[in-house]
């Protein structure tokens, strides 16, 4: 589990987070309801340090600790987009600070 980031470094760190998270789950919503896609490996790579990262920087996250696990090469893409759609993204989004957010809406 990584290691929760001071507050000021966390702060910082959420905005870019939640723009890399909206991209990956815009990559991987093309991929929904294709029975045979597959994830690459730098999807793989991508989500799980994305999700090692948002840990640090919302650490009281349940959702985060509790909903989402890390992918592997038996993880489809439905699953990956469903945790960012549902539960990384918006935890994310609710995490921005108010400038960040007015900006993005």
């Amino acid at each position: 589990m990584a290691e929760a980031l001071p507050p000021d470094e966390a702060r910082h760190r959420v905005p870019s987070l939640y723009d890399i998270a909206g991209r990956l789950e815009v990559e991987l919503e093309r991929t929904v309801g294709d029975p045979t896609a597959t994830l690459t490996a730098a999807q793989l790579g991508s989500f799980n340090q994305l999700l090692a990262d948002a840990r640090a920087v919302v650490p009281h996250s349940v959702a985060l600790r509790e909903d989402v696990a890390e992918a592997d090469a038996a993880t489809r893409p439905a699953e990956l987009y469903r945790a960012l759609h549902t539960t990384i993204v918006p935890t994310l989004h609710n995490a921005l600070p108010p400038d960040e957010y007015r900006k993005r809406g």
